[in-house]
C-alpha cells in the first residue's frame, strides 16, 4: 500500500508488541502497528484488513508468547501479508477454511505427538495427509476418540496427585500433566527457537514420576512404587 510507512512499522516492532491494543507512545498490538504504518487513529482496526484476517492475527497477537520481542518476531511478516486482503472476494469463508484444515494438519498432529509419539502417530500422520477439509474431519474425529481415553486417563492421574500433594510440603513445584503437554505443543507449534523448557517435564510424566523439586539444575522427582504381582 502506497501510505504504509514500513519505517515505522519496523520501528515499532523493534520495541516489542503488547498483549492487547496498547498505546501509540510504547508498546502496542500488530494492528495499532498497522494502523499506526498507515497514519490511522491508534486502535486494532486498520480497515485495510478482512474481518476474519483480523480477528486471527487479534488471537494470535493476544496468545502467550514468551516475550514481546517473540511476538513481534512471529507477526511481523504476517502484519504485512494482511495489508489489502479487505479487497479479496470471499476471502473470509476461504480463510476460515483453510484455517481449519490447516489447523487439524498441523496443530492437532502436534499436540498428539506431545502426548504420545508411538501411540498417537498413525493419527497424527493421517491428520497431515488430509487432502481436503472432509478428509481432515474425519482424521480429526479419530484422532479426537482416541485421544480422548488419554485424557481421561490423565485427568484421573492429575487427581490423584492433586491427593498426593494435599499434604505435601513441596506442592509448590508441582506443575499439573495437562499444563504442561499443553505448554509443549504451544512451543512447537509456535516455532520457538531452541528447545522447549517443558520437553523435560514431558519425559519426566512419561517415566510415570512426578516432579516434586528443581535444585542446583536438576529435578527432584517422585518415583512410585511398583506393587509386584504374587507369583502363581
Amino acid at each position: 500500500m502506497k501510505n504504509f510507512d514500513i519505517a515505522k512499522y519496523n520501528e515499532i516492532l523493534d520495541r516489542g508488541l503488547s498483549g492487547g491494543v496498547g498505546t501509540r507512545q510504547g508498546s502496542m498490538c500488530i494492528e495499532a502497528a498497522v494502523c499506526a504504518a498507515l497514519d490511522l487513529p491508534h486502535g486494532d482496526d486498520p480497515k485495510c484488513v478482512a474481518a476474519s484476517v483480523r480477528k486471527f492475527k487479534i488471537r494470535l497477537n493476544d496468545a502467550r508468547w514468551s516475550s514481546t520481542a517473540a511476538r513481534s518476531a512471529g507477526l511481523r511478516d504476517l502484519g504485512i501479508a494482511q495489508l489489502g486482503s479487505v479487497d479479496i472476494p470471499d476471502l473470509n469463508q476461504e480463510f476460515a477454511r483453510r484455517i481449519a484444515l490447516q489447523t487439524i494438519q498441523q496443530v492437532i498432529p502436534a499436540m498428539l505427538r506431545d502426548l504420545h509419539k508411538d501411540k498417537y502417530e498413525s493419527h497424527a500422520l493421517a491428520c497431515e495427509q488430509a487432502k481436503n477439509l472432509k478428509e481432515s474431519r474425519s482424521a480429526a474425529y479419530v484422532a479426537y476418540s482416541a485421544a480422548y481415553a488419554a485424557y481421561a486417563a490423565a485427568a484421573a492421574a492429575d487427581a490423584a496427585a492433586d491427593a498426593f500433594w494435599r499434604n505435601w510440603r513441596y506442592r509448590r513445584w508441582y506443575v499439573r500433566p495437562y499444563y504442561v503437554l499443553r505448554r509443549s505443543a504451544y512451543w512447537r507449534i509456535a516455532g520457538m527457537p531452541g528447545s522447549s523448557p517443558w520437553e523435560p517435564l514431558v519425559e519426566i510424566y512419561k517415566l510415570g514420576c512426578v516432579p516434586i523439586g528443581f535444585v542446583n539444575g536438576e529435578f527432584v522427582v517422585y518415583v512410585p512404587s511398583v506393587k509386584k504381582s504374587k507369583a502363581k
